[in-house]
């Protein structure tokens, strides 16, 4: 594994890839490519760069994608993702992190720019640990979220529904006097005037 590793996805626009599908508004949506199935293809060309250089038993999983669709694509034309290996860092799990520099072009140039971040971990204890990751209440292990609320039990007929009192409102200020209006003189009149 070096930086460097280049690697490569290619595909034609269809029905499939455009922002017109029923995901994106139906018949309403746009008949070019959406931006979702340019980050899938980005993450397939990062894919591609590293697949031959993986240590037996490893494999990488996607932790995070940022990039700018730059200009559309229409449906039929070819665009082809690149993704470069930039930089390999270890994350605190342990794994490596790789940094994918993601481009897109079609005939007309570039479409997308951006970065696509992988972690290489060992397979088999990934996949442990994602069987693993509820817990019996809902939590995912290791989150520090709270467990998700209960739902409140009915109302009993026996209590009578609990009684709000209206919030006080602050005293007000009493209004302010009227100013008297300014008086005019015949010599204010006819501004401009001779």
């Amino acid at each position: 594994m070096r930086v460097g590793l280049t690697g490569t996805s290619t595909h034609f626009v269809d029905e499939r890839h455009t922002a017109s599908r029923e995901i994106f508004g139906g018949p309403r949506g746009i008949e070019a490519l959406s931006t979702s199935s340019l980050m899938n293809w980005a993450e397939e060309a990062a894919i591609a760069a590293v697949e031959e250089h993986l240590p037996r038993g490893s494999t990488t999983v996607g932790g995070e994608t940022s990039l700018a669709h730059v200009a559309p694509t229409p449906k039929g034309m070819q665009v082809t993702c690149r993704a470069v290996l930039a930089r390999i860092s270890p994350a605190r799990s342990g794994a490596l992190r790789l940094l994918f520099e993601v481009t897109g072009e079609d005939r007309g140039g570039a479409v997308m720019t951006g970065t696509h971040l992988r972690f290489l971990v060992d397979r088999s204890s990934f996949e442990q640990r994602a069987r693993g990751v509820l817990l019996p209440d809902g939590r995912r292990r290791g989150s520090v979220a709270p467990p998700p609320p209960r739902p409140l039990p009915p109302p009993s007929a026996e209590a009578p529904a609990p009684r709000i009192a209206p919030t006080p409102r602050p005293p007000q200020q009493p209004p302010m006097p009227p100013r008297p209006l300014p008086r005019f003189t015949g010599l204010d009149v006819g501004f401009g005037m001779i």
